[in-house]
């Protein structure tokens, strides 16, 4: 078979239509296909980003109410720190206050005591 040779039937040229409408058809399928993945693609991406950021936001949200608890707790702290200061404070008073009264105590009954004898050898 030589090449001048080669004659084309009606059959042969339909053949090749419908072969050539074929793979085009499945060009245009595949495309699509491709489009409509990249498209879930790309909202996958978004949807990524999304929860991204709102697990940032939520982690900030978390660090500034442990910040605030925090601050809470220190100034309650010093809260207590000065009112046991205070305490601290009226305790000792008290204490000088007692001991003073303890010695004027102890000066009265020596004084005390120093009368008894006196009556008892006079």
């Amino acid at each position: 078979m030589e090449v001048t040779s080669l004659t084309f039937n009606i059959k042969d040229v339909v053949t090749i239509v419908i072969g050539i409408g074929s793979f085009l058809g499945f060009y245009y399928a595949l495309k699509s296909q491709v489009e409509k993945v990249k498209s879930n693609v790309d909202e996958l991406e978004k949807k990524q980003e999304k929860d991204h950021q709102a697990v940032i936001q939520a982690m900030k949200d978390h660090k500034d109410d442990s910040d605030k608890k925090e601050e809470l707790v220190y100034k309650r702290i010093n809260e207590i720190r000065d009112e046991q200061k205070d305490a601290h404070g009226k305790l000792e008073q008290k204490i000088d206050a007692m001991a003073k009264d303890l010695s004027t105590m102890n000066t009265n009954l020596s004084e005390i005591a120093g009368y008894i004898k006196a009556k008892k050898e006079g």
